[in-house]
């Protein structure tokens, strides 16, 4: 038995910040973003989640007692123990449902999608909701910081079995412990108070996005007997729209394939592949049989590819 995607949904929080707003405050804003959307202080990690889940159950007409597992990313949630996941059944009505976090920073959309594969394939659960979502921008960031494109929300996709044509093409994952100090949040129990993201100011990093990461996808192309140009789709992970394109060019993906939302959401961690599948699905251009190439340097550092089969 295989899986494919049932539905999807989305949470945009409701403030806009346009890339004016952030050049009149001093920030240098990066190529190609126009605006973002920020949590305001009721939009919790939870709350969104629980948003863009319930839009996927409501496009699927789902009743909640229908979903058997829930695997979820929630970036700067509200509780660190139990997690943020743990409240969705009460909010939801998810009465069959175990949930439990999987935790790979932006490439975590992609292992939890692999996860729900391999769950729904060995006949082990029947649908699973994978929700991913972000609360960043004004809980990681520190003052000062000159990050203008990092950006909140919410995403999710339903993945239920049954299906002979296969979806999962191939997926490729590595954790390489070399790149571990690319960006960090050290725990505030270590350091004794409130901490902040930390990005390196290494240069070595801007050949490692274009050389080691970059390794994964074309290994998985080459395993998977597909060509870049049988790609329909390339979804990336948004770190910014100049690696974005240089990924694309380097990867011999022509350019007309790339499907990105940076320009409107920026860079949301893991909600980023999720929330842009959500988007050109509801938009139409994302169809039934299209391959999708799916793209993600995680913190970590962990590299993660997959190909599938919508």
């Amino acid at each position: 038995m295989s899986a494919r995607i049932l539905s999807t949904g989305a949470y945009w929080p409701t403030r806009r910040v346009s890339r004016a707003e952030l050049e009149a405050a001093g920030l240098k804003v990066p190529r190609g973003h126009e605006e973002h959307r920020v949590a305001g202080p009721a939009e919790t990690s939870v709350l969104m989640a629980e948003r863009a889940l319930q839009q996927a159950m409501n496009r699927a007409e789902l009743d909640p007692r229908e979903i058997d597992l829930v695997i979820a990313f929630s970036g700067m949630g509200d509780w660190d123990f139990p997690k943020d996941v743990n409240l969705l059944p009460g909010r939801l009505g998810l009465e069959h449902a175990a949930c439990w976090t999987l935790d790979t920073a932006c490439a975590s959309f992609i292992s939890a999608l692999k996860c729900a594969h391999a769950l729904i394939s060995s006949k082990l659960q029947h649908r699973v909701a994978i929700v991913t979502s972000m609360n960043w921008s004004t809980r990681g960031i520190g003052p000062g910081t000159n990050h203008s494109s990092l950006a909140d929300g919410a995403a999710a996709v339903i993945v239920e079995g049954g299906f002979d044509e296969g979806s999962l093409l191939g997926v490729r994952e590595r954790t390489d412990s070399s790149g571990f100090d690319f960006v960090t949040l050290p725990s505030p129990h270590a350091r004794g108070g409130l901490t902040h993201f930390e990005f390196s100011s290494d240069p070595r990093y801007k050949d490692y996005f274009m050389q080691e990461a970059l390794s994964v996808p074309r290994e998985l192309l080459g395993e998977s007997d597909v060509f870049p140009g049988d790609v329909d789709w390339f979804i990336p992970h948004q770190a910014s729209m100049g690696l974005i394109e240089r990924w694309t060019e380097a990867l011999d993906i022509p350019a007309t394939r790339l499907l990105t939302t940076f320009g409107s959401a920026g860079n949301i961690s893991a909600v980023n592949i999720p929330l842009t599948l959500d988007h050109y699905i509801a938009e139409g251009r994302i169809e039934r049989g299209h391959r999708l190439l799916f793209f993600a340097p995680g913190a970590g550092m962990h590299l993660a590819a997959m190909l599938w089969r919508y």
